[in-house]
């Protein structure tokens, strides 16, 4: 029988007075106070860390499974800050929370907490779950997952069609699709209806960026300044790289161009020109000097975040553009009493138009990836054409339209950081492998859906495309053929050495609100010799040593 959670509580305190116990958690521990001996078939107990997905969908979610389930109680703590997960999990033997719903990227969780359980794991093992058919429909958790978002839940990130090694330790909860919204009403009060298009490439953004400047009205409005501006910079940087050698970056392959050869674990991972490319995109559109972003949007940044949240939805004049994410209709409903209007609407992000510089940097030819799209207009008419307008440019090669039809797709993902897992120490495991089956059914989607307005469900369903929202139906239409861009654990230094890919990328986004004047190729250099000299091999060295 599962302990109250303030029998831990008293425990840990007891401790901290400093008793002769040997601490609250790991192997050599005190008595444990949860019997996991017997498994508990009646009791579920969850975790839920509440952000802007709301708590609506959750407490839905467990409503229904509670009716399917006649005689099982499930018993639903919502708390508001990470740090009452992540105590609750650094004292194992004294909780009974059998599901974790956590903003916490799921690797990191792996390692963080596995020090302190016999054995090195933290986490159960969920494969066997992933490879379970979901009860009434004829597929499992890991054939409904997006594919690209059940890759960045792999431990070793396998990518081959033999899944019969893959491993999993958590699952993601949400789709987490970010990229950026634009205000309709604004841009038809600035320029005129019909007076505009939404831009294809981002010589075009720029373009009318500059017409919406000249009426005072600006491109970005600060949400999470260094946070979510980053996933323009990991679309821009898999478009020119291509997605293949963008994941190339996680599994720690960089490229020797003097050896002609792949290396791995190379520091040559941070030289991939996707990467410096990126930023001098970033640079152009968000860099305070451009003029298009508010001046002071780093001081800003989240302290006030639902007040520009809020500007943005009702503004008719001032805020064209928000880098946000599929959970920006709930969270103005969670904080706000806005509604939101259905001239919101996300955008597929323009295709970075100094693609046309890029080359195979994997390969010793360094050959140039679309040589037949010679100019930011025929770009433009080529993304037109993957997107079912207008016609292929003549001379355009099939090659070149899949390369740019893979960049058009590219929506960058928070999945990785809206994880659930499963503790080893709990008791009701079948329970809770019940939960996540449910919650991946289509009965599930179709609960998350009608109870979080604006998310998306990380498994692939077929909704009812005309009862979404307008705002929805913008989110769907860029997300349906997603290519999944976000942060991978599928490489060594990344998994074993836990490297902050995160802190990688928001190097670049913080540069561009920086007002000493260095360029992207400036801060390229310094970022190089911080990250990729010497040390980087000192690194490597106490890691497989």
């Amino acid at each position: 029988m599962k302990m109250k959670r303030i029998i831990a509580l008293l425990v840990c305190i007891v401790l901290v007075m400093g008793t002769v116990l040997t601490g609250c958690g790991g192997a050599g521990g005190s008595q444990q106070l949860v019997d996991n001996t017997v498994e508990d078939t009646t009791n579920l107990n969850i975790m839920y860390y509440a952000m802007g997905y709301g708590t609506q969908w959750m407490e839905a979610m467990v409503k229904a499974f509670k009716e399917k389930n006649p005689g099982v109680n499930v018993k639903l703590e919502i708390v508001r800050t990470p740090g009452v997960i992540e105590n609750s999990l650094r004292n194992p033997n004294y909780n009974d929370v059998d599901l974790y719903f956590s903003k916490s990227e799921g690797y990191g969780t792996l390692n963080s907490f596995a020090k302190m359980y016999e054995g090195g794991q933290a986490m159960r093992d969920l494969t066997q779950l992933y490879n379970t058919t979901i009860p009434g429909e004829d597929t499992t958790i890991a054939e409904k997952l997006f594919p690209g978002l059940k890759k960045m839940c792999q431990v070793d990130g396998r990518d081959t069609e033999d899944t019969a090694d893959d491993t999993y330790y958590w699952m993601p909860y949400v789709a987490g699709n970010h990229s950026l919204f634009y205000n309709e009403d604004v841009i038809n009060n600035a320029l005129g209806e019909g007076n505009w298009e939404l831009p294809r490439t981002t010589d075009e953004l720029i373009a009318l960026c500059e017409r919406l400047k000249e009426k005072e009205c600006v491109f970005f409005v600060p949400g999470m300044v260094d946070y979510w501006s980053t996933s323009l910079y990991q679309i821009w940087w898999a478009q020119y790289e291509g997605f293949e050698n963008y994941t190339k970056f996680y599994e720690g392959i960089g490229y020797n161009s003097s050896m002609n050869r792949e290396e791995k674990n190379s520091n040559k991972i941070f030289n991939q020109p996707g990467r410096l490319a990126a930023a001098q995109t970033c640079y152009d559109i968000l860099n305070y000097d451009a003029g298009y972003v508010i001046q002071n949007a780093a001081e800003i940044g989240v302290n006030r975040l639902n007040e520009y949240q809020t500007r943005f939805m009702i503004s008719k004049y001032n805020y064209a553009f928000y880098v946000s994410g599929d959970w920006l209709m709930q969270e103005i409903q969670n904080n706000t009493t806005v509604e939101l209007d259905s001239t919101i609407k996300m955008m597929k992000a323009p295709v970075a138009s100094n693609i046309l510089e890029a080359t195979n940097s994997y390969s010793a030819s360094n050959e140039k990836r679309l040589p037949n799209i010679t100019s930011d207009e025929m770009l433009s008419q080529v993304v037109a054409y993957v997107d079912g307008e207008g016609e292929l440019p003549e001379g355009v090669t099939e090659e070149e339209v899949e390369y740019i039809r893979s960049a058009r797709n590219m929506v960058a993902t928070l999945a990785p950081t809206h994880t659930v897992f499963a503790p080893v120490y709990s008791n009701a495991s079948t329970l809770a492998d019940q939960f996540l089956l449910f919650m991946a059914s289509d009965e599930g989607i179709q609960i998350f859906k009608d109870n979080c307005a604006g998310g998306f469900s990380p498994f692939q369903y077929d909704y009812d495309y005309e009862k979404l929202h307008e705002t929805e139906k913008s989110i769907f239409d860029c997300t349906k053929d997603a290519v999944y861009v976000g942060y991978y654990r599928v490489g060594d230094i990344f998994s074993k050495g836990n490297v902050q890919s995160y802190n990688l990328n928001t190097y670049f986004v913080d540069m561009m609100t920086a007002k000493n004047g260095q360029t992207p190729e400036e801060y390229n250099d310094v970022f190089l010799k911080e990250y990729a000299d010497d040390r980087w091999s000192t690194y490597l060295n106490r890691l497989f040593e």
